[in-house]
């Protein structure tokens, strides 16, 4: 399945056009439930990585780290969130003249930070991509008598991590960091001080707590709109689209509960295997008002059309009108 990065759970975030695309809402869920779904609003987080760089183009400034390390907790079911980490190991490469580098009262080679986050997905040349959006708050001072680097610069703006696709949930989800990812995701005002800086490294973050072995990842059917409200008596057209990267196919699709009807005498779910980010549609009606329901969508997932499953899915969601 799509994996990426916190617990899972149908969020909505508000629409935001970039460049390359148009950035819509991400579903996180977990063990194969979505989070809301779940009941579940938040959850701890740790993060763990290898080699860290920050480069300051404009002033022909890298620092690279050894590792990373840090904890937060996710929000929403997983749309929004915050951390605090700690890069170790810190050095000035291809400086001048010989400098450190660190946070404030930190030792020399330590750089701590804080950072608010976004999940979203964006549709980048017909590829649909997850991202997570990083808004740090970070300030870092170079040491040494000769350093030419300004004594204390700020971070100010935001990055963007790309969650790479994988087959299956796991217990972790990798997130990269570079230039060309943030481009791409049309996420690039970071600066550190009025200097624009670009982040470049990778680091898998785990669920903590009660959630620490569990497997998280990305639902691959979306269901537009959500929340779902109706007006009594009126048809709802209901589109569940595939996120790829497998054909998938509608199994089941069916209200759980509340007096709703799909109104659909073949629904989508016996049409053909839906490709990455092709739709099917059908429509649902509320008999009386005041109603809350559940409405279940079952799917399975095909290597080849006609090729052996590769997994099943299930995505409930809530009705009211």
């Amino acid at each position: 399945m799509l994996p990426r990065m916190s617990i899972a759970t149908s969020i909505v975030l508000a629409l935001a056009l970039f460049g390359a695309g148009v950035a819509q809402a991400a579903e996180w869920e977990i063990e194969d439930v979505p989070l809301a779904d779940a009941g579940i609003s938040k959850a701890p987080t740790t993060t763990s990585g290898g080699t860290f760089e920050l480069t300051v183009p404009k002033l022909s400034a890298t620092v690279k780290c050894t590792s990373e390390s840090g904890s937060g907790e996710i929000l929403k079911g997983g749309g929004s969130g915050s951390i605090s980490f700690t890069l170790s190991g810190c050095t000035v490469v291809k400086a001048e003249k010989v400098c450190g580098v660190k946070s404030p009262g930190k030792s020399t080679g330590t750089i701590s930070a804080t950072a608010k986050t976004e999940f979203f997905d964006l549709v980048v040349k017909e590829a649909e991509k997850a991202y997570e959006e990083f808004v740090p708050t970070m300030t870092i001072e170079f040491t040494g008598e000769e350093c030419a680097y300004p004594k204390k610069l700020e971070a100010k703006g935001a990055t963007a991590a790309e969650v790479p696709v994988l087959e299956e949930e796991s217990t972790g989800r990798a997130l990269k960091f570079s230039q060309a990812i943030a481009e791409a995701a049309g996420v690039t005002s970071l600066k550190l001080g009025e200097s624009q800086a670009f982040v470049k490294g990778e680091l898998t973050e785990k669920l903590g707590g009660a959630f620490e072995s569990q497997r998280v990842g990305i639902t691959e059917g979306r269901i537009f709109p959500f929340p779902i409200v109706l007006a009594v008596g009126i048809p709802e057209s209901i589109r569940v689209t595939n996120l790829g990267p497998r054909l998938l196919k509608l199994t089941e699709v069916k209200v759980t509960s509340g007096p709703f009807t799909l109104t659909d005498s073949v629904p989508c779910k016996q049409g053909p295997l839906l490709a990455p980010l092709q739709n099917c549609t059908f429509s649902v009606v509320c008999n009386t008002a005041s109603s809350v329901g559940v409405l279940q969508i079952e799917w399975s997932t095909y290597v080849t059309p006609g090729g052996p499953t590769t997994g099943h899915g299930i995505r409930p969601t809530s009705l009211s009108c």
